[in-house]
């Protein structure tokens, strides 16, 4: 059985000079056996497959459209990166393209076929999208988590892979223990990375979801949640907690336990006592999408 090629400089030989990343290539444990380059050949469009390590998730129509405007006029100038799986082309770097060449009724595409281990596979997929931006912050947090656990690597070891440094890739990581309503919102672009970076710093849910509210309704800039998760570590630190965070220890758990649950927001207010009781239940939503997640929850309970 062939053993498996490190990354390295075989990885700089994989990926086109386009797409590299500007920092020296990462040097691996393992010596890695230089890639012979390939010759660009044609390939129809219908043999080749999606990646199964593709970290986007989210195509622009408009830009697609605007691309396959480009080719229609100029034709596919740079070829698409693909390796053979299962007898058939699997696209490695270059879906933006291959989707505005189908909206411009090629047929067929001009391709380099590349021998690369899975793990190279998705290693430049991801590169490919970091260098161009075309992740948002929520993707990229799941590629590197996806990346490491198939994969057994460590933050250092995906760092050198791709050229960041290490605390980078653990506060993009840390964007995962946002409540999902928050993740989708910086998916969507209501709320930007620089914000959510800020409101994983909240150790509260409740209070968590009052801010990223606010950013919503509020229009606040990253600087403002900077300064009022500051606020809120000092409140904390002096026991000058917020009149939300001592309300009744068994509602503050409900209400803990309903965001868990609907991965949002969740405020109960209540007045009267024992069989008086009454009150309210807010769910809050950032964005359509949201909202129609958050029935469908609510229909299956």
């Amino acid at each position: 059985m062939p053993k498996e090629r490190g990354l390295g400089r075989g990885l700089e030989s994989l990926i086109p000079s386009h797409v590299r990343p500007d920092a020296e290539p990462p040097q691996p444990a393992v010596a890695t056996a230089p890639v012979s380059p390939a010759e660009t050949r044609k390939a129809a469009i219908d043999k080749i497959i999606p990646s199964r390590f593709q970290p986007r998730t989210q195509f622009k129509d408009d830009n697609i459209a605007e691309l396959a405007e480009s080719i229609k006029a100029q034709g596919i100038i740079q070829p698409i990166i693909v390796t053979l799986h299962d007898g058939q082309f699997e696209l490695i770097a270059g879906e933006r393209r291959l989707r505005a060449a189908k909206l411009a009724g090629l047929k067929e595409v001009p391709i380099v076929v590349r021998d690369v281990t899975d793990q190279e596979q998705f290693v430049i997929a991801l590169i490919e999208n970091i260098q161009r931006e075309d992740l948002n912050a929520i993707e990229e947090a799941k590629a590197y988590k996806r990346l490491m656990e198939e994969f057994s690597l460590t933050q250092e070891d995906l760092a050198r892979m791709i050229g960041k440094g290490r605390v980078v890739i653990a506060n993009t990581l840390r964007l995962l223990n946002l409540p999902q309503n928050i993740q989708d919102a910086v998916i969507e672009g209501t709320i930007s990375a620089g914000h959510a970076r800020n409101l994983v710093s909240i150790g509260d849910l409740q209070v968590q979801g009052e801010v990223a509210e606010k950013v919503l309704t509020e229009k606040l800039t990253v600087r403002d949640v900077e300064k009022i998760v500051s606020d809120w570590k000092g409140a904390l630190d002096s026991g000058q907690v917020s009149v939300a965070l001592r309300k009744d220890p068994e509602v503050r758990q409900l209400e803990d336990d309903l965001q868990r649950t609907l991965g949002t927001r969740v405020e109960i207010t209540s007045r009267g006592k024992g069989a008086e009781i009454k009150g309210q239940l807010k769910i809050s939503y950032f964005s359509l999408n949201d909202l129609e997640r958050l029935v469908e929850i609510l229909n299956r309970k």
